[in-house]
Protein backbone atom coordinates (compact mmCIF):
# COMPACT_ATOMS: atom_id res chain seq x y z
CA UNK A 1 0.00 0.00 0.00
CA UNK A 2 1.14 3.11 -0.51
CA UNK A 3 0.39 6.07 1.54
CA UNK A 4 -0.23 9.76 0.69
CA UNK A 5 1.07 12.86 2.67
CA UNK A 6 -2.65 12.82 3.80
CA UNK A 7 -3.35 9.68 5.03
CA UNK A 8 -5.20 8.64 1.93
CA UNK A 9 -4.23 5.22 0.12
CA UNK A 10 -4.13 6.64 -3.42
CA UNK A 11 -2.64 9.44 -3.98
CA UNK A 12 -3.41 9.52 -8.04
CA UNK A 13 -7.08 9.67 -6.81
CA UNK A 14 -6.94 12.28 -4.32
CA UNK A 15 -5.03 14.79 -6.44
CA UNK A 16 -7.36 14.41 -9.38
CA UNK A 17 -10.78 13.91 -6.82
CA UNK A 18 -9.49 17.71 -5.18
CA UNK A 19 -9.06 18.89 -9.33
CA UNK A 20 -12.55 17.90 -9.96
CA UNK A 21 -13.92 19.45 -7.40
CA UNK A 22 -11.73 22.72 -7.87
CA UNK A 23 -12.58 22.93 -11.88
CA UNK A 24 -16.37 21.52 -11.83
CA UNK A 25 -16.87 22.90 -15.08
CA UNK A 26 -14.13 20.28 -16.86
CA UNK A 27 -14.18 17.81 -13.54
CA UNK A 28 -12.80 14.94 -14.37
CA UNK A 29 -11.84 13.56 -17.90
CA UNK A 30 -10.36 10.06 -18.83
CA UNK A 31 -6.59 11.15 -19.54
CA UNK A 32 -6.07 13.50 -17.08
CA UNK A 33 -4.77 10.46 -15.07
CA UNK A 34 -2.14 10.09 -17.43
CA UNK A 35 -0.80 13.76 -16.60
CA UNK A 36 -1.54 13.69 -12.79
CA UNK A 37 0.66 10.44 -12.45
CA UNK A 38 3.67 11.91 -14.03
CA UNK A 39 3.74 14.54 -11.78
CA UNK A 40 3.13 12.37 -8.82
CA UNK A 41 6.07 10.13 -9.94
CA UNK A 42 8.30 13.52 -9.85
CA UNK A 43 7.30 14.53 -6.74
CA UNK A 44 8.04 11.39 -4.58
CA UNK A 45 10.46 11.07 -2.04
CA UNK A 46 11.63 7.89 -0.38
CA UNK A 47 11.09 7.30 3.80
CA UNK A 48 11.85 4.67 5.34
CA UNK A 49 11.15 2.57 2.70
CA UNK A 50 8.00 3.80 1.39
CA UNK A 51 6.83 6.17 -0.95
CA UNK A 52 5.51 9.27 0.07
CA UNK A 53 4.01 11.18 -2.42
CA UNK A 54 3.32 15.13 -2.04
CA UNK A 55 -0.62 15.64 -2.86
CA UNK A 56 -0.71 19.17 -2.32
CA UNK A 57 1.90 20.27 -4.61
CA UNK A 58 1.28 17.90 -7.45
CA UNK A 59 -2.37 19.33 -7.45
CA UNK A 60 -0.71 22.85 -7.73
CA UNK A 61 1.24 21.85 -10.73
CA UNK A 62 -1.68 20.31 -12.52
CA UNK A 63 -3.28 23.56 -12.16
CA UNK A 64 -0.81 25.44 -13.16
CA UNK A 65 -0.34 23.21 -16.40
CA UNK A 66 -4.49 23.20 -17.05
CA UNK A 67 -5.01 27.08 -16.73
CA UNK A 68 -1.61 28.82 -16.82
CA UNK A 69 -0.64 26.90 -19.26
CA UNK A 70 -4.02 26.56 -21.18
CA UNK A 71 -4.69 23.00 -21.36
CA UNK A 72 -7.56 22.69 -19.52
CA UNK A 73 -10.38 22.61 -23.24
CA UNK A 74 -8.13 19.42 -23.90
CA UNK A 75 -10.51 18.09 -21.49
CA UNK A 76 -13.81 20.13 -21.86
CA UNK A 77 -16.79 18.51 -23.20
CA UNK A 78 -16.24 19.54 -26.83
CA UNK A 79 -12.04 19.13 -26.91
CA UNK A 80 -11.81 22.48 -27.92
CA UNK A 81 -8.04 22.57 -27.50
CA UNK A 82 -7.65 18.52 -29.05
CA UNK A 83 -9.28 19.55 -32.35
CA UNK A 84 -6.88 22.51 -32.52
CA UNK A 85 -4.05 20.07 -31.95
CA UNK A 86 -5.45 17.59 -34.19
CA UNK A 87 -5.84 20.29 -36.98
CA UNK A 88 -2.31 21.66 -36.71
CA UNK A 89 -0.82 18.12 -36.54
CA UNK A 90 -3.21 17.34 -40.26
CA UNK A 91 -1.97 20.37 -41.68
CA UNK A 92 1.93 19.20 -40.48
CA UNK A 93 1.35 16.28 -42.18
CA UNK A 94 -0.23 17.25 -44.89
CA UNK A 95 2.63 19.76 -46.13
CA UNK A 96 5.38 17.71 -45.08
CA UNK A 97 4.18 14.25 -45.71
CA UNK A 98 1.52 14.34 -47.95
CA UNK A 99 1.70 10.85 -48.99
CA UNK A 100 1.44 9.44 -45.56
CA UNK A 101 -1.00 12.08 -45.22
CA UNK A 102 -3.19 10.82 -47.87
Amino acid sequence: MIESTYGGVNPLFNVLNAYANYDTEIGYSQGMNIVASWILKFMRIEHKGQLIYDEENAFYVLLHIMQELDYRNIYDKHLTKTRAHLEIIGEILESGHPDFYE
